[in-house]
């Protein structure tokens, strides 16, 4: 074990210092409707709130396919929105992502963003839309109706009630 001064000892035993075997963990409300892949029943399930905007999101992704080629079957990655008010485009392309959800395209909008963080404009990401096997127009009525606004804010709302206010956040079981 590591050693310790006679004073340090004095320290811990005066601060009352316990070390708990058990990392804090996070109980998240179920969330039926929150992009996903991998199996419901795999072992490790990675929940990352993020912004298509934001660089280390974007950084972050390397990683996660990293886990995922190294764990085949063992993991399940969950993708929550928090597009944050400092980024112009990023409210937009959690919009445009949620809508391509729908046309069962999130995950290759998902991977185009984060791949072309400089052409996050509506106009951009419609464009790209039909070489992502994407409706443009279908894209584009349900991004302007606002179809997903209240999926995007449900999202922010349970970040914020974590107490978190930057992206990325991941939560590897809880």
């Amino acid at each position: 074990g590591m050693r310790r001064s006679a004073f340090q000892k004095e320290l811990y035993d005066a601060a009352k210092v316990e070390i708990l075997m058990e990392p804090p963990r996070v109980a998240l409300p179920p969330a039926p409707g929150a992009p996903a892949k991998g199996p419901a029943d795999a072992p490790v399930t990675i929940v990352h709130f993020s912004d298509f905007q934001c660089s280390q999101c974007a950084t972050l992704q390397a990683v996660l396919a990293g886990i995922e080629e190294a764990h085949p079957g063992k993991t399940r990655s969950v993708f929550r929105h928090m597009p944050l008010s400092i980024h112009e485009h990023a409210a937009a392309a959690a919009s445009l992502a949620a809508c391509a959800a729908d046309q069962g395209k999130f995950w290759p909008l998902h991977d185009w963003m984060f791949q072309n963080q400089g052409k996050l404009a509506v106009s951009d990401v419609l464009e790209a839309a039909p070489g992502l096997g994407l409706d443009a127009d279908i894209l584009r009525t349900c991004h302007e109706s606002g179809a997903h606004a209240g999926d995007i804010e449900a999202d922010v709302a349970l970040a914020r009630a974590l107490a978190v206010n930057s992206t990325p956040l991941v939560l590897v079981n809880g």
